[in-house]
């Protein structure tokens, strides 16, 4: 069923200078389509090949069945610019009435050649209705309806162009956008051919329209747009419009409020400027801004065009250390419970830590104390802070946690300095999402070794070995990063500003 993107040949056509843009036809094929059914024929776990066609059916006979295509745009939104005039071109086979739904942005990644009823997004299926049910959609997964057509038999046939499909484009990000295919009404039957008909390259529903290239608009943002990490004295700059004069740069945290606002919006932080840049100041760490670039033509033609909404994502404080380029030792350590398992990972999922004591670090049963786990990088760094996970065995085991804790570093593991913040290590809760609960801070010290003595365990004495589950150190940057343009870039304006 995977098809790669079949594009007709672009035909540049020039509007008008007047209206500086240029409108680019496009024709493109799926890159996946298939339907899920609910039926006493085809079951809610099947999945269907779609050589037989797209089945969009809700009868009583019965047929349950929802279509879906996918489809590649990442080609056509290179470019900057705006989609217009957007229909479906449908290869009709049986007649029936079509409501079209835009599938989420979080959801359109789905390998549509793996759906069934019971996996698939759009449709009810938690729990999933009884066989041979009437069609029911979870719209909590879709967008719209984009638009209804009409299926022609034995046809193919352009829809009427949708306002709401072309915003459904120029609203997505990834470059991918999926649609569901649904009956418009009880008893609605169709079925549309497949990329998997023959001729092959020839059958299956187009996406058409035109993709609207903006000459007068601003472009190419930098720092790029959705960029995260970025610096946070960064300049922004654009490419300006081609005829323009002056440019009106709106600033903020929030989408809908940069994209609304005017003239009178306290966001419009750069009114009638005349250079390409806008310097926004020391921003806030960690924060996502959003801007835009409207650009005002030169008199007699004072036009205003305005611009997309661009966004990204300042750097952090501060950034956690590799555990590949850090080393390890322990007073002692248990048989498959090495101390590098506090440093590599194993055990965490998305920052929670398992109750599985292999992926901890435990003493020898009867080793000498105190026992003690010792860092060192493979470089100083400016530490921000340290997080701890705790030992989390099931059950009664992370009492083996430490517990009064000693926390020391040094540049060069002779002379230490100890941390006086934290003297004691919170205890875990022997469950699998635990997660960390102790931050010892640094202060941004410089330092190649870190150094742990633990004094207690949570045992209160009863158990005799002490453990730790993981631990991350963060880093504040001291070199400079993210090269603006990037490092060995081509294609960049003649009068780029470096950042």
């Amino acid at each position: 069923m995977y098809q790669k993107l079949l594009c007709v040949v672009f035909v540049v056509v020039v509007v008008g200078l007047t209206s500086s843009v240029r409108a680019v036809p496009f024709s493109i094929f799926p890159v996946q389509d298939a339907y899920v059914a609910n039926d006493s024929q085809d079951g809610p776990a099947e999945i269907h090949s779609s050589d037989d066609g797209i089945h969009i059916r809700n009868t009583a006979d019965p047929r349950r069945r929802v279509g879906f295509l996918k489809f590649d745009i990442s080609e056509l939104k290179a470019g900057d610019g705006f989609f217009s005039n957007v229909s479906f071109s449908i290869d009709g086979w049986d007649a029936g009435d079509v409501d079209v739904y835009g599938i989420s942005e979080d959801l359109d990644s789905v390998d549509i050649n793996t759906l069934t009823w019971n996996n698939a997004p759009g449709v009810q299926n938690d729990p999933t209705p009884a066989l041979n049910s009437p069609v029911e959609l979870d719209l909590a997964d879709l967008v719209g309806p984009l638009m209804t057509f009409q299926i022609v038999r034995r046809a193919r046939e352009s829809t009427e162009t949708s306002q709401e499909l072309a915003d459904f484009l120029n609203n997505d990000v990834d470059g991918v956008v999926a649609f569901l295919l649904a009956p418009a009404e009880e008893g609605d039957s169709g079925i549309i051919l497949s990329i998997e008909e023959t001729p092959a390259g020839e059958r299956g529903t187009l996406l058409e329209g035109d993709f609207v290239k903006a000459v007068g608009f601003a472009s190419d943002p930098g720092p790029a747009n959705g960029a995260a990490d970025v610096a946070r004295d960064v300049i922004l700059s654009w490419r300006p419009g081609e005829f323009a004069d002056t440019h009106n740069v709106y600033f903020g945290t929030n989408f809908d409020d940069v994209n609304n606002a005017n003239m009178s919006s306290p966001l419009l932080v750069g009114p009638a400027i005349d250079e390409p840049t806008y310097d926004a100041g020391r921003l806030e760490f960690g924060q996502t801004y959003f801007w835009r670039v409207d650009e005002v033509n030169a008199p007699p033609d004072t036009r205003v065009f305005k611009g997309k909404v661009w966004s990204f994502t300042v750097e952090s404080f501060a950034y956690p250390i590799s555990g590949d380029g850090i080393s390890v030792s322990a007073s002692s350590y248990e048989a498959g419970k090495e101390p590098e398992n506090t440093i590599n990972g194993s055990g965490l999922d998305n920052d929670t830590h398992s109750t599985e004591t292999s992926a901890m670090w435990l003493t020898a049963s009867g080793a000498s104390e105190p026992a003690w786990i010792q860092y060192e990088f493979d470089n100083p760094f400016k530490l921000a802070e340290m997080l701890v996970w705790n030992y989390n065995g099931a059950d009664i085991l992370y009492w083996y946690g430490l517990k009064d804790v000693t926390v020391e570093y040094s540049t060069d593991g002779t002379d230490w300095t100890q941390i006086d913040a934290v003297s004691e290590f919170a205890t875990a809760n022997g469950m699998a999402d635990y997660t960390y609960n102790t931050v010892v801070p640094f202060g941004g010290v410089v330092a190649q070794f870190v150094k742990i003595t633990a004094a207690s365990n949570w045992s209160n004495g009863f158990l005799k070995q002490y453990g730790l589950s993981e631990v991350r150190f963060m880093q504040i940057p001291v070199h400079a990063r993210q090269p603006y343009p990037d490092n060995q870039g081509t294609d960049a304006a003649i009068d780029v500003v470096l950042g």
